[in-house]
């Protein structure tokens, strides 16, 4: 897969554009196309691994997935900020939202019993 068809999955799975990217990112709006057959300078590359929230590697096809390089967070973890439509979620919300996948969980659990 060439760095444009990646960018392209990441925009996808982001659900924005190339040219919310572009515009982002400060490049020319169809500089993102000229990728299909052009290399990107070390400068951009690096610009975009960052982002994206991936590495260089990743980008340029030395590593399989980028799944696995997905951070975890405990919805426990107060040093994480999660929101949910563009707003935040409160501690309130926290230990709601933990109570009920722990439900879930024991519910499912049990299913397989």
């Amino acid at each position: 897969m060439a760095i444009y068809e990646r960018i392209q999955k990441l925009t996808n799975t982001k659900g924005i554009t190339l040219r919310d990217v572009a515009n982002d990112l400060g490049f020319s709006k169809n500089y993102l196309y000229t990728l299909r057959t052009n290399e990107p300078s070390a400068k951009n590359l690096k610009l975009l691994a960052d982002y994206f929230e991936v590495s260089v590697d990743y980008l340029l096809g030395r590593e399989s997935a980028v799944e696995e390089k997905i951070r975890r967070a405990e919805i426990k973890d107060d040093e994480v900020i999660l929101s949910f439509d563009g707003k935040e979620i409160t501690d309130n919300d926290r230990r709601v939202l933990n109570e009920l996948i722990e439900a879930y969980l024991r519910s499912q659990e049990n299913n397989q019993e």
